[in-house]
């Protein structure tokens, strides 16, 4: 398991744990437990996770799992080796810097997706134009009447649709 995302998952446990101690005054007597720690506390979380087969948690869940550790005064972890990936929804917390190379990047792909965008535009009316040319029908030489032109006006009262492709 990444130790990266172990710790910040174990600051994440300790500043929920430590927010219900002052809200949650039978959860206060029992936090501070010389017995215990937030180490262990992650440990059986991730126990407990990992036994119930399950994949994807509510934040609740996972909080409940640390107060119930917490609850029970003989409950440690079974110290098995979890073998995965903690994924968290936390917020990370950004730079001015890191804010504006995030906000030159869309900006620059934004204008990178409109000219694609345009160019697929102009593309398709030439397209089209070549595929809907069709050569006129010469007129036979010596025939006294000319023949019917396929390009005829249509009559007034027809609806014509347009079609932007």
């Amino acid at each position: 398991m990444a130790m990266e995302n172990l710790n910040f998952f174990e600051q994440k446990l300790e500043k929920y744990l430590e927010a219900r101690a002052k809200v949650d005054p039978l959860f206060r007597e029992k936090y501070p437990n010389e017995k215990k720690s937030v180490k262990e506390c992650a440990q059986f979380v991730i126990e407990q996770v990992a036994e119930s087969k399950r994949n994807g948690f509510d934040d609740l869940e996972i909080y409940n799992y640390a107060v119930h550790y917490y609850d029970e005064p003989d409950l440690k972890p079974k110290g098995k080796k979890i073998e995965g990936r903690i994924v968290m929804n936390a917020a990370q917390e950004l730079t001015d810097e890191q804010k504006a190379k995030i906000q030159k990047e869309a900006e620059e792909e934004y204008k990178r997706q409109c000219l694609e965008k345009l160019k697929k535009k102009d593309e398709k009316p030439q397209k089209a134009a070549k595929k809907t040319a069709k050569p006129q029908k010469a007129e036979k030489v010596g025939d006294s009447q000319p023949e019917e032109k396929e390009t005829a006006q249509k009559p007034q009262n027809e609806v014509q649709q347009l079609s932007l492709f």
